[in-house]
């Protein structure tokens, strides 16, 4: 497994930059797979890419394996915070 780099000021590693992505364009062949993340703005009529991947297609299935296991636990906890609401007496309908 790759190691966060090192700040050149210490021996704290340095988090990867985080963007915001809200569009995804996958392109793939036998070898590779290319996912671009981008961010569609309201009123624009294009999508702005920001950072690429380029990965094996056995790791995209193991990326898929880790992915399903957040959007189960999402809905998981999704679920708990309505019962939860229900248990309280609240009805629903507002965030």
């Amino acid at each position: 497994m790759a190691k966060h780099r090192k700040s050149n000021d210490s021996d704290q590693p340095v988090a990867p930059a985080g963007y915001y992505a809200n569009y995804i364009r996958l392109r793939f062949n036998l070898n590779e797979v290319i996912v671009d993340f981008g961010q569609v703005v309201p009123d624009d009529k294009f999508v702005r890419f920001h950072t690429r991947i380029v990965t094996s297609p056995q790791h995209l299935l193991r990326f898929k394996q880790q992915i399903e296991a957040v959007i189960r636990k999402i809905g998981e906890q999704a679920k708990q915070a309505n019962d939860d609401k229900t248990e309280n007496g609240d009805k629903g309908g507002r965030l």
